[in-house]
């Protein structure tokens, strides 16, 4: 006996209780999946509202078990004719329909020919998973329905941008800060290695080239500034009277061996040096003495003594030059008459420790010049003073003439 029913059955909500009336769970996920995409609402509440509808829905399935009258394709179906034969008290398991068909007809075998289940579409091509804004979860496809088929969801294409769920853009590995290689890195490639070297012998041989300049033109340097050492030193020894043209209180350039007496400025400093007897400074005292300067040399075995003293007036000068002679003949000297006109001059014998001497005085203007050489030791013999003292006496006069 076959049995034919006709069952229409309209839209209703299976969902219980969740989301707008007459929605099925599917659209409700649908929905829930729209909102989240677009930022309505958060991942947490997302995830709580998916977990309600699923629950739900599952919880719909199992407490409404499947009778006679259903069908697979369950909401959405308008109106379904089942043609029934006598089967098995068991119903086969139907096998499960190809993916992305829309209607199926299902051929159910091991019962009757005339047996056929028109299953009206129901199962929608899945729409595409949104993806969530970033620092959001990608939310879980929703599970099939139980006890229906896995309809074959499709994979959608993700239009999301690549940086969507990373926080910042990629980096080219973790040295990306790192802005070159250094001169020295330590590193295991011989390329490095060679720039090392390379560099330490370049300023190994800067170093050398350094050296070597140093050596020639340093040391040359330093050994031509020895002799301009040595000319200042000899410079500062010299006395600066010489270099002076037209001074009154001239001194000749004898050479030798100079002593720098450029201390000795004035009569006072004279006094102080105290190499004229106290009646000598007395005679220069009266005659006014003043400025003053005084060269001393050494040359050919003698010592020459040269003091120039200005006094207050030529008379002045005329008189300390004739009491100075009258004093030296009172000193043992006697006459020396082989000098210039103008100069008066006197002579010591040697003897015994006494070193032989000759002393001469004369005038240029108010300048009172004092002309002395002594030997060196008591053995020098006296015409080696004479010598010295005739050589002297000439310079002098050359640079100051006496006033005859």
């Amino acid at each position: 006996m076959t049995l034919s029913v006709g069952v229409h059955n309209g839209p209703r909500n299976r969902a219980g209780g969740k989301g707008e009336p007459g929605l099925a769970w599917q659209d409700e996920l649908r929905q829930l999946d729209q909102a989240f995409g677009s930022g309505q609402i958060t991942a947490d509440e997302y995830n709580r509202r998916r977990d309600d509808i699923l629950s739900t829905a599952a919880r719909s399935e199992t407490s409404t078990p499947p009778t006679a009258d259903s069908r697979p394709g369950g909401e959405g179906a308008n109106e379904t004719t089942a043609v029934i034969s006598p089967v098995p008290a068991a119903t086969p398991t139907s096998p499960p329909q190809a993916e992305g068909s829309a209607d199926a007809t299902q051929v159910v075998p091991g019962a009757s020919s005339e047996r056929t289940q028109v299953v009206s579409g129901q199962w929608m091509t899945q729409q595409p998973t949104p993806t969530p804004p970033p620092g959001f979860t990608t939310p879980t496809p929703p599970p099939p329905a139980p006890g229906q088929a896995n309809p074959g969801w499709q994979r959608a294409q993700d239009v999301s941008p690549p940086w969507a769920e990373q926080e910042w853009p990629p980096q080219q590995g973790a040295g990306w800060v790192r802005q070159g290689p250094e001169v020295f890195e330590v590193s295991g490639s011989g390329g490095k290695g060679k720039k090392i070297g390379a560099v330490v012998g370049i300023v190994a041989v800067l170093a050398g080239l350094s050296a070597g300049a140093w050596w020639l033109w340093g040391s040359g340097r330093e050994a031509s500034s020895t002799p301009a050492a040595q000319q200042t030193t000899a410079a500062q020894n010299k006395p600066s009277q010489d270099r002076k043209p037209g001074d009154i209180l001239r001194i000749a350039d004898l050479g030798g061996e100079q002593e720098n007496h450029d201390r000795i400025k004035t009569f006072d400093d004279v006094k102080a040096a105290k190499f004229l007897t106290q009646e000598e400074v007395k005679l220069y005292n009266e005659g006014g003495a003043g400025r003053s300067r005084v060269g001393v040399t050494t040359m050919d075995g003698t010592r020459i003594t040269i003091f120039v003293a200005q006094l207050d007036g030529s008379d002045s000068a005329d008189l300390a030059v004739t009491e100075l002679g009258k004093l030296q003949l009172k000193y043992a000297f006697s006459e020396y008459k082989a000098v210039p006109a103008g100069v008066v001059a006197d002579e010591l014998a040697p003897k015994d420790k006494t070193r032989a001497a000759i002393r001469a005085h004369y005038r240029h203007d108010n300048v009172v010049v004092r002309v002395e050489v002594r030997s060196q030791s008591a053995n020098t013999d006296p015409n080696a003073v004479r010598n010295s003292f005739d050589k002297v006496i000439k310079k002098q006069l050359e640079v100051l003439s006496a006033n005859a």
